[in-house]
């Protein structure tokens, strides 16, 4: 941590701007082994658990690919009430998850760190988007919209709550788009 203080101020933000690719890779590829595998893909976010991790991707690397391991299940044509049913539907699950997580975070661990901020969006938008998408196959913007105000109306429930305070929200919001919008590719993968 000393070297942290006695480098530039910019370096800290330097580091958390090339974490996220590593981020999105390690979940990208986690999840779409474990579905490779056989297993449910939300097995793959679990890489974001720290200790766990490195068990799971020992896990997913012996597990053998399974042929024909994820069938298409989507539905021909879905209606309007149907999209809008389902993106409730997903914006609600996201926000019960990410109010647990931040529960947990902050009450329980005592800390705000990476995990509440990179991992809890990314959580978000792959619960969001995974529930959207489940029924049937919606486009990526559509996933990327409810992904994006899921976390949003996450936001403005930690205002109303006052867990967080406007300002610490405002600073965090370029680094939840990125890692929301990662969680939403994962969710439609």
């Amino acid at each position: 941590m000393e070297l942290m203080n006695r480098g530039p101020e910019w370096l800290p933000w330097l580091l958390v701007v090339w974490t996220f690719p590593f981020l999105w890779i390690s979940v990208s590829m986690s999840v779409r082994r474990a579905s490779d595998a056989g297993i449910s893909p939300w097995w793959g976010l679990m890489v974001l658990m720290p200790a766990i991790n490195l068990m799971l991707i020992l896990v997913l690397c012996l597990l053998p690919s399974r042929t024909g391991a994820r069938q298409s299940s989507y539905s021909a044509a879905p209606s309007k009430l149907h999209f809008a049913t389902s993106a409730i539907l997903g914006i609600v699950s996201s926000l019960v998850l990410g109010g647990l997580m931040v529960v947990a975070s902050i009450s329980l661990l005592s800390e705000y760190g990476t995990s509440l901020f990179l991992g809890l969006p990314l959580v978000m938008g792959a619960t969001s988007a995974f529930i959207f998408n489940r029924p049937a196959r919606r486009g990526y913007l559509a996933s990327i919209g409810v992904g994006a105000l899921s976390v949003m109306v996450g936001g403005c429930g930690l205002l109303l709550f006052a867990f967080e305070g406007i300002l610490c929200i405002a600073m965090s919001f370029p680094l939840l788009v990125p890692c929301q919008s990662s969680g939403t590719h994962q969710g439609v993968v």
